[in-house]
């Protein structure tokens, strides 16, 4: 049995070094991509979503959000406000899960009538990380 975890650990780093080799692994700068689906009410604001950045007494750790790509169809709109962590987008939430932070949250709004499909895209940046992109298709009725 041991023969075979040695084996299978032989594979993984051979595994790993040809992956390496052909340039296949992402460089820590690259920015990681995410992308959502969501749904809006024409001409109402509609919260999409919560960036949020911690530090591991879980007090607020400053989080830069801009809008790289905006809507075509209307707007987006960064609200600070005080929410639970819920999940972290980078990293883990060690103990801070279900304690209050503040968070920045994007809304999106729509111009008024317009029905169909909107796109736009977020960079999120936390200290110490690399950044992350939130790319988001909305619906709206």
């Amino acid at each position: 049995m041991q023969d075979q975890s040695i084996f299978s650990r032989r594979a993984i780093r051979f595994f790993m070094a040809a992956i390496v080799g052909a340039g296949f692994l992402i460089p820590a700068t690259a920015e990681a991509q995410r992308n959502y689906s969501r749904t809006a009410t024409s001409g109402k604001a509609q919260w999409m979503d919560a960036y949020y950045g911690w530090n591991n007494d879980c007090s607020f750790k400053t989080i830069d959000v801009d809008v790289i790509d905006g809507p075509s169809h209307g707007r987006v709109s960064p609200k600070v406000e005080t929410r639970k962590i819920t999940q972290a987008q980078v990293g883990s939430t060690g103990g801070c899960l279900g304690k209050p932070t503040r968070a920045v949250a994007v809304y999106y709004t729509s111009k008024k009538g317009y029905r169909g499909t909107d796109r736009f895209r977020v960079r999120m940046k936390v200290g110490g990380q690399p950044p992350v992109i939130f790319s988001y298709s909305v619906s709206v009725r």
